[in-house]
């Protein structure tokens, strides 16, 4: 027999994004000191739920064996981990593209201090079986699945090697599907999408969308950076993007009016069924706290309305156009290279070399490399090889 609780619901779960310590709060971390990050009103409330889960995008080591990558290495002290055992209920995702920042030692050694302090934590393991398997969470009798997937940014595990969950379109809908029928509800944890991009690109709201026929209750897309928007699409929920929870870095200086403000995630199961709420956070100067009435207002007004946008498939193409036509002489750029004679030149062609070198033949031949299976294949086994010719990745 299920016994709801005083507020009618039998199941309570909140769900923050990124929780990472930084040379800013790292103290604090140490310290426990848990009230400083969050706040006490958000605290009591973590306190009063059967579940928290949260999003910890860093390697806890006291080691420095960077990997050698493209973007950031991230690492905090084991000591760290003080802070998130002050939090009740606790569940962390581990499933994101820095969770191997540090290599394999980087990511024992969260794996070992994690379970050292029984911290629940899913989405990356010793090989690729290891780290596909759900979190299941049981209660009254209801259990709830919890499934992890990552995009492929040089953390992700093989049969060979350690890491987290890669995002598969052969495997991890089959993965959401077999979970569907173990469990009442299921919740997939996407990390993926573009940062700083308020709004899905047409191929993550196809995937988020198959999540859903496959029967998840609810997507969350982790890694933006910046609340974003929502989709009740048929029998569920698809959130893409809810912000940082604690993760405060220079890198985010100059995007104070995207990062600043972030959402935790609130999921009641009662027997009318599965509901999805938002909570309106904001950043303090060492971590974060519920919003004020008048700020959560502003907050959920921007949300809703980028969320009715989403409502309409031509916008969803015609606006990743746009977005996309603002970042790419970034990637191109690494197509040329990053050498001293490229920089000099470049300068020298006032930053035109791009458009000098690159007609229209060459921008379809990039086309055809990348979305082409086939071509797509071949590109990425041959850099990959490079990498592992001159030694660039630690493996284990």
């Amino acid at each position: 027999m299920i016994t709801k609780w005083e507020g009618g619901y039998i199941l309570k779960i909140y769900i923050g994004a990124d929780f990472v310590p930084t040379d800013i709060n790292s103290s604090a971390f140490e310290n426990g000191d848990i009230h400083t990050l969050i706040g006490p009103k958000l605290y009591d409330m973590l306190c009063t739920t059967d579940l928290n889960i949260f999003n910890l995008e860093v390697p806890l080591t006291d080691s420095n064996t960077p990997i050698v990558k493209f973007g950031n290495n991230l690492k905090s002290p084991t000591k760290t981990v003080n802070a998130f055992k002050r939090i009740p209920s606790l569940f962390l995702t581990v499933c994101n593209n820095h969770c191997y920042d540090q290599g394999f030692e980087g990511l024992q050694s969260t794996m070992n201090v994690l379970e050292q302090h029984d911290i629940a934590y899913g989405g990356i393991g010793e090989n690729i079986q290891a780290a596909e398997k759900p979190y299941i969470f049981t209660k009254d009798g209801i259990r709830l699945g919890i499934y992890m997937c990552t995009e492929h940014e040089f953390s992700c595990a093989n049969d060979h090697r350690a890491g987290a969950n890669p995002f598969d379109v052969l495997e991890s809908f089959d993965h959401v599907e077999s979970l569907v029928n173990q469990c009442d509800y299921v919740i997939v944890l996407y990390h993926g999408g573009k940062e700083f991009y308020q709004y899905p690109s047409p191929m993550l709201q196809r995937y988020c969308r198959k999540f859903i026929e496959k029967g998840a209750a609810l997507v969350l897309c982790q890694h933006s950076h910046c609340i974003g928007s929502r989709e009740d699409y048929k029998m569920g929920t698809i959130i893409y993007g809810q912000g940082n929870f604690v993760f405060h870095t220079s890198a985010f200086d100059e995007l104070h009016d995207i990062v600043d403000n972030s959402l935790l995630i609130e999921v009641d199961i009662d027997d009318a069924g599965f509901h999805v709420s938002e909570i309106p956070l904001v950043q303090t100067e060492m971590g974060v706290r519920l919003a004020s009435t008048e700020e959560a207002q502003l907050i959920l007004e921007s949300y809703k309305k980028r969320s009715k946008q989403c409502e309409n498939a031509e916008f969803i193409i015609e606006n990743y156009k746009q977005f996309a036509d603002t970042h790419i002489n970034r990637y191109l750029r690494e197509f040329l290279g990053r050498t001293w004679i490229i920089k000099v030149i470049n300068g020298l062609t006032r930053r035109k070399l791009l458009r000098l070198l690159l007609g229209k033949t060459s921008y379809l031949g990039i086309q055809n490399f990348i979305e082409c299976e086939a071509h797509h294949e071949l590109f990425l086994s041959f850099v990959s090889s490079v990498h592992f010719r001159v030694g660039c990745f630690q493996t284990h």
